[in-house]
């Protein structure tokens, strides 16, 4: 079967389709790099919207850089699985130490980026939401709680490609999903659904966000 999409740009553009009616809003996207920047830039084009970076990273485990026992996004939310962290029995000595140095792994991204992170600006506006896919939806839960704690009027979630368990994690914490690409089975890559498939680099995501300057 031929893939979807030709690429992430392309993907974009098949999303800025189905997200007309936010068109010239305050609606603001928020991008998840590296990935999510690459699917965001045309639709800021195309739907004259502002754009913004929510960077989300595990807090792995002592000892590995694997797994992981909660996240961290960009603002400083602190996103935790309690049911883990109580068979692990972490003391909070090690719980607040790993948080402190992934937000600060976070804050020495943003900063490479140039991008603050105004998430004030989506009081009270619609926050939509921007990856290259949803495997597990591990990632997009967390951004999703940490854009509600802003109080925006809506939040939507929009991604070209995902796992029909992750949309099933996601579809009740957001206003809306969408998600053109939904995939059945027990296996799922997001690279599966585009032709030209490759991890972006630090220096490409620049690139993007210098390109969009204006609107960040």
């Amino acid at each position: 079967m031929i893939p979807p999409y030709r690429d992430r740009f392309h993907a974009g553009l098949v999303l800025a389709d189905h997200l007309v009616a936010y068109a010239d809003t305050t609606a603001t996207i928020l991008a998840i790099p590296n990935g999510g920047v690459a699917v965001a830039a045309p639709m800021v084009a195309k739907l004259k919207l502002g754009l913004d970076l929510i960077i989300v990273r595990k807090i792995p485990l002592p000892g590995t850089t694997e797994a992981g026992f909660g996240s961290v996004a960009s603002d400083g939310t602190i996103f935790l699985n309690q049911s883990l962290l109580e068979r692990l029995r972490l003391s909070q000595k090690d719980i607040d130490a790993g948080a402190r140095k992934v937000l600060e792994e976070i804050r020495q991204r943003m900063e490479s980026y140039g991008v603050r992170g105004n998430y004030e600006a989506i009081r009270g506006c619609t926050a939509i939401l921007v990856d290259d896919g949803l495997a597990s939806g591990i990632t997009m839960e967390a951004a999703v709680y940490a854009v509600k704690q802003y109080d925006p009027l809506g939040i939507v979630v929009a991604v070209p490609t995902a796992s029909a368990q992750a949309v099933e994690r996601i579809s009740p914490l957001v206003t809306r999903i969408i998600c053109p690409n939904i995939r059945h089975g027990p296996y799922f890559a997001v690279a599966e659904a585009y032709q030209n498939w490759y991890d972006l680099t630090a220096e490409e995501v620049i690139s993007i966000l210098a390109e969009r300057s204006g609107n960040i």
